[in-house]
């Protein structure tokens, strides 16, 4: 790679140094409980008391350096030169060596988005060169940290410069009011534009990744920067950036429609509009959402119910079995003679039922619950085909969203995990039944065929629940209309 020239802007750090106290705390936990195993070696060789400290070392040690190899394989930066309208990025996606490559080439921009349960939330945007060059930026993160307020106009002045080619971008926007969109309400949607895919991944469990236009990662950089600058005062930039004015003009864009009714009508006549259609907008809302409470009230779930009563029996029946163990445990500890072996097999016994009782409640509140949310959607659709051009357009109600914000895939994730568990189980008895047992080769050879199979069948289930979502995120943007996705900033 040439030397860098001195306008050279540099977007972001590098993640693992800036993200350097994690890894090494998040190391030293895995260390901790990973030291005892890791200590029988030392302990061989004679090590002593020492063994272990230097099993928490070495783990220590192995899982900073992967990490830090990880995160830096995964993550890069970027650095562009505005007056030679060149790019660094690396040589391709699973590299560290870098080339530099003409601003005009990077003709694709991916946005992927990934989130948790235990809280982890990262937005990653990959450009790519035609070239074959690419990088990966993690803009945002947590608990990894991406970029701040700086870096972040550097790259929305970065991306402002590119030519993104959308391949869908030319389809025509999915309105709610389109004859073909009122045929197929139940059975599919459209296909759709860049940026409702894009919100799509936003609204799906888990995340997912999309191709996006320059204006999709514009609108939502500014959205960012604002949410930096709020943070503290390091969002603020120094005036001798070559970027600054570059990026300060992204980031003054337009405010959307559904922020004209907070400002005052000084720009003129224009603005007065904006503001008098916002509250009319606001208003037409208010009377679609008390009209689906309507809808809902009159039509109510046949099992919302027996959703009800399975889940309060779900309750009582792990509440009663927690009160068996807790009764049988003081007794034991009271006197082992009031307990004898007749009565410690009743006790299991009813423990046992109580357990079985309680996943079977389980499973029947879930199909309850699925079914309730399938009754709310559906409830949904039949309301959008009643309605107009203009109110499709306008979009769905809020007591409606709800229906799509909340889970109807919860019985096949519960069967999915069933079948996971089996399956791991059966692969671990034939390793038990191979080594501890005198039975042919081929029972233990059956029994693990059959438990691989098993489980990767529940892997399957699990790949097809996520496009199902991803399918249910895209049919919500699709009816949500203007309320979900207001109209897209002009320049």
């Amino acid at each position: 790679m040439p030397a860098r020239d001195d306008d050279t802007v540099r977007i972001g750090t590098h993640p693992g140094l800036v993200n350097l106290r994690f890894i090494v705390l998040s190391a030293g936990t895995i260390g901790a409980l990973l030291g005892s195993v890791a200590s029988i070696p030392f302990d061989v060789l004679g090590a002593g008391e020492l063994s272990w400290p230097l099993g928490v070392l070495s783990v220590w040690l192995l899982f900073t350096a992967g990490l830090l190899l990880g995160v830096s394989l995964a993550y890069d930066v970027i650095e562009w030169n505005p007056s030679a309208q060149t790019v660094s990025l690396r040589h391709h996606a699973l590299s560290l060596r870098r080339r530099t490559v003409p601003l005009d080439t990077i003709t694709e921009a991916r946005r992927s988005l990934s989130s948790a349960s235990n809280g982890a939330d990262y937005v990653v945007y990959r450009f790519t060169s035609t070239s074959g060059a690419t990088s990966r930026v993690l803009v945002k993160g947590t608990p990894m940290k991406g970029l701040d307020a700086p870096d972040l106009r550097r790259l929305a002045a970065f991306v402002s410069e590119l030519q993104l080619e959308v391949p869908d971008a030319a389809a025509p926007a999915a309105r709610a009011g389109s004859r073909d969109a009122r045929a197929r309400a139940g059975d599919g949607i459209p296909p759709l534009t860049e940026r409702q895919l894009a919100a799509a991944v936003s609204r799906t469990t888990g995340g997912g990744s999309s191709r996006v236009s320059r204006d999709t990662l514009l609108d939502e950089l500014d959205t960012l920067i604002r949410a930096a600058e709020l943070r503290g005062p390091q969002g603020v930039i120094s005036p001798n950036d070559p970027t600054a004015s570059t990026a300060h003009g992204k980031a003054e864009r337009a405010e959307l429609p559904s922020r004209a009714k907070d400002r005052r009508p000084f720009g003129g006549i224009r603005s007065l509009i904006a503001m008098l259609r916002s509250e009319r907008f606001d208003r037409e809302c208010l009377d679609d959402d008390a009209e689906a409470l309507e809808v809902l009230a009159a039509n109510p779930s046949p099992t919302a119910r027996l959703r009800g009563v399975l889940m309060r029996a779900l309750v009582g029946c792990i509440a009663a079995g927690l009160l068996v163990i807790a009764v049988a445990v003081v007794l034991e500890v009271v006197g082992s003679r009031l307990l004898g072996s007749e009565a410690n097999d009743v006790v299991a016994l009813l423990a046992l039922c109580a357990m079985l009782l309680s996943f079977v409640l389980y499973l029947g509140w879930c199909a309850a619950a699925d079914a309730d949310v399938r009754h709310r959607r559906k409830l949904a659709r039949s309301w959008m085909a009643r309605r107009d051009d203009g109110e499709r357009e306008r979009g769905l109600a809020e007591p409606f969203v709800a229906a799509w914000e909340a889970q109807e895939l919860r019985l096949r994730v519960a069967g999915a995990a069933i079948v996971i568990m089996i399956g791991s189980t059966a692969i671990v008895a034939a390793v038990i039944v191979f080594v501890t047992t005198t039975l042919p080769l081929l029972t233990s050879v059956g029994i693990l065929v059959s438990g691989a199979a098993l489980t990767g069948a529940g892997i399957a289930l699990f790949v097809g629940i996520t496009r199902r979502r991803r399918a249910d995120a895209e049919e919500l943007v699709y009816l949500g209309g203007l309320r979900l996705l207001p109209p897209a900033r002009q320049e």
